[in-house]
């Protein structure tokens, strides 16, 4: 099993690359990993950042 930092790893890399992959490779992609996130244990240790480019996501200890 992938860890959640991983997988949010891949989710973020792919967030801000999808101009760089064809549209079905990157659909393809982004089905696996929310499919790996959604099912992961810690997927609730996570959370959203809104910042100036894209979306991320981000372990929730990192700035307690």
């Amino acid at each position: 099993m992938k860890t959640i930092q991983e997988i949010i790893a891949k989710l973020n890399y792919l967030n801000g690359n999808s101009k760089n992959m064809s549209s079905s490779q990157w659909l393809y992609e982004i089905e696996k990993y929310e499919d790996l996130f959604c099912n992961h244990p810690d997927a609730d240790k996570t959370r959203f950042v809104d910042t100036s480019g894209p979306m991320r996501l981000e372990m929730k200890s990192m700035y307690k």
